[in-house]
């Protein structure tokens, strides 16, 4: 009877042993698997914000020209894609240099300019006056700006 019971407690240590070390293998699978998926999500994130700020310096445009037409109080504003980018343009405003308030804001829906290409737009202002200076703005869709003071003849 001895033998037998000393057999039956190796039995339920060894099983014992057997459990443990499956509870331990099994969290430590669950804790690399919850690792790695955190860290790739934030590989994925990392690498988003590194593609558009490197884009967004990349992105280079110019406001080249600025016509007057007083009879219909129209601007022509003409800008020119001088990045390695293709870019959208999606604002134009004409601002006071004086209080730095907006005199008109154009919203543009269409504003897409390849590489080393030209949009132009025209923009109406019935503020229009020979003499009277003001800065001309341009956004692109990712958040650069060009500005450029102007002073109709």
């Amino acid at each position: 009877m001895k033998s037998y019971r000393w057999c039956k407690r190796a039995l339920s240590t060894i099983v014992t042993s057997a459990i443990i070390l499956s509870s331990v293998a099994i969290m430590g699978t669950m804790i690399v698997t919850w690792a790695n998926m955190k860290l790739g999500n934030q590989e994925q994130v990392l690498s988003i914000t590194f593609n558009d700020s490197t884009n967004k310096l990349n992105e280079d445009f110019i406001i080249e020209y600025v016509w007057y037409d007083y009879v219909l109080n129209n601007v022509n504003v003409t800008v020119t894609n001088v990045g390695i980018l293709a870019l959208n343009v999606t604002e134009i405003k004409f601002i006071d240099p004086s209080d730095y308030s907006d005199l008109v804001t154009l919203s543009i829906t269409d504003g897409g300019i390849p590489v080393q290409k030209s949009f132009n737009t025209n923009v109406t202002y019935s503020g229009l006056t020979s003499g009277d200076a003001f800065n001309v703005v341009v956004t692109s869709e990712r958040g650069n700006m060009v500005q450029k003071q102007v002073l109709p003849p």
